[in-house]
């Protein structure tokens, strides 16, 4: 049998096998030197994103962009980082020091840019953000501000944002006072050379914020996301303040997905359940998320939502602590064991979809973090799952029709599995991959008679 030449075959076609080794480099690599036509293939995808952590970066990318002006066009997502990569000779110069004004050439198609940093210069931060016009997402985390103004600063530097992310922002511990932080009444003081415009943004997050993220609400207040379709909090914040119902009531009219992970053991589940209560009415409101964690309200805080006529699915989180096996067993039958039943006169279908008829989909989100062994222990995932199902089965909430189940990061991101290997891709790089069990076995009961017993809880 012959096969056709490389030059035979459509670039459209080695554009797709291309984007399908996105994440294998190594094939990218070897699909660069075959020939000229796989070779653009290949540099699009392995230069579609770049990270740049110290200074010594910034000098390379300006070589590679001397010697290949087209890398320039083809970045489509930029990461700064204020951790540089190991194994340096000598210790390198910090992207925070680097020099202002930007050495970098603008990046006209760039469209997703990602700050991750402990400590940042606002000043160079803003020069630089200003090198991508065409920018629709910015993601920020690990950022310590001084001020609010520094947080508006930054975001004014930006064009009209379509996802607005913050991870672990908080402002500077020996910041000399709190006034710094105060809400201005007019976002943009006179005389400033950046505009605020956050109206566009479409999809908003929110995870391990500090208690000062009425800033962030402010900013949002003061630049009204009228097309807000997605909002999440999650993490250490006081996600049940009155900063957060009163925005809530703000893009109640056009919330497509709302999601709200808590702190149970911080009494925060009571307390999304009395905002809950009074919320307004969300018209628009598709999919909502709610954690399901040992002594969670989730039930509650469902049963106590005002309308929602369009929800079609609620999502259940289910946290594990990635501590070791018998550990998250454990944590994980206490988690089922205290949810269900659902209701004590009805089951879960029932008293769902008596509230929202329109329900189509009930699902169930086992979060496990990156370095997690269970992401490379199938046998142990899907007893975690067989186990759910059991338990939906024995305390009759009648869910087959609606139940799916997905496995997801810390980051909320899907993890993918092999079909062949039943392991994801390891993308810690700095970390050794955790040892994959050599067979699929089903984890074998608690109980010694191989019976599982709920009624003791």
């Amino acid at each position: 049998m012959r096969f056709p030449a490389v030059s035979q075959i459509p670039i459209e076609i080695w554009h797709e096998i291309a984007a399908h080794n996105a994440d294998d480099r190594p094939s990218l690599f070897a699909m660069a030197l075959v020939s000229t036509a796989l070779h653009f293939s290949a540099i699009e995808q392995l230069f579609s994103s770049v990270c740049f952590s110290c200074d010594q970066d910034i000098s390379w990318w300006n070589t590679m962009v001397e010697r290949t002006p087209r890398l320039q066009t083809i970045v489509r997502t930029v990461t700064f980082s204020g951790y540089p990569r190991s194994g340096w000779a000598q210790s390198p110069k910090r992207l925070r020091e680097a020099v202002v004004p930007p050495q970098i050439l603008p990046m006209p198609n760039v469209r997703i840019v990602q700050w991750n940093a402990s400590s940042i210069d606002i000043s160079m931060a803003v020069q630089h953000l200003a090198l991508f016009p065409n920018m629709k997402e910015l993601h920020l985390s690990n950022m310590k501000f001084n001020s609010f103004d520094d947080i508006a600063r930054l975001l004014g530097a930006c064009g009209p944002l379509r996802v607005l992310s913050f991870r672990d922002t908080d402002r500077v511990e020996d910041s000399d006072s709190d006034s710094d932080f105060e809400i201005p009444r007019a976002v943009q003081p006179a005389n400033t050379p950046w505009t605020l415009d956050l109206t566009a943004i479409e999809e908003l997050t929110f995870i391990d914020c500090g208690p000062e993220d009425v800033f962030l609400f402010g900013l949002m207040e003061n630049s009204w996301p009228a097309r807000l379709k997605s909002l999440t909090f999650d993490g250490e914040y006081r996600c049940s303040g009155p900063e957060m119902e009163k925005f809530l009531r703000l893009v109640a009219p056009s919330l497509v997905n709302l999601a709200v992970y808590s702190h149970p053991e911080r009494d925060e589940e009571l307390q999304v359940v009395e905002m809950f209560k009074r919320l307004p009415a969300f018209p628009a409101l598709n999919t909502l998320s709610l954690s399901l964690d040992a002594g969670s309200h989730a039930e509650a805080a469902i049963t106590v939502l005002g309308s929602a006529p369009l929800l079609s699915t609620i999502i259940l989180q289910i946290p594990l602590l990635n501590e070791d096996e018998e550990d998250d067993r454990e944590y994980f039958r206490e988690i089922i064991g205290s949810a269900f039943p659902w209701r004590k006169r009805e089951s879960m279908k029932c008293a769902v979809t008596k509230k929202f008829p329109l329900i189509r989909r009930i699902v169930f989100h086992f979060r496990v973090p990156d370095n997690s062994p269970i992401h490379f222990r199938r046998g142990l995932r899907r007893w975690m799952e067989r186990q759910l199902s059991e338990r939906l089965e024995e305390t009759r909430e009648d869910l087959t029709e609606y139940l799916k189940v997905g496995w997801f990061d810390y980051d909320l991101n899907p993890v993918e599995y092999s079909k062949t290997t039943g392991k994801p891709q390891w993308k810690l790089r700095n970390l050794p991959e955790p040892d994959t069990e050599s067979s699929e076995y089903e984890s074998e009961s608690w109980d010694d008679d191989g019976s599982e017993n709920y009624d003791d809880w």
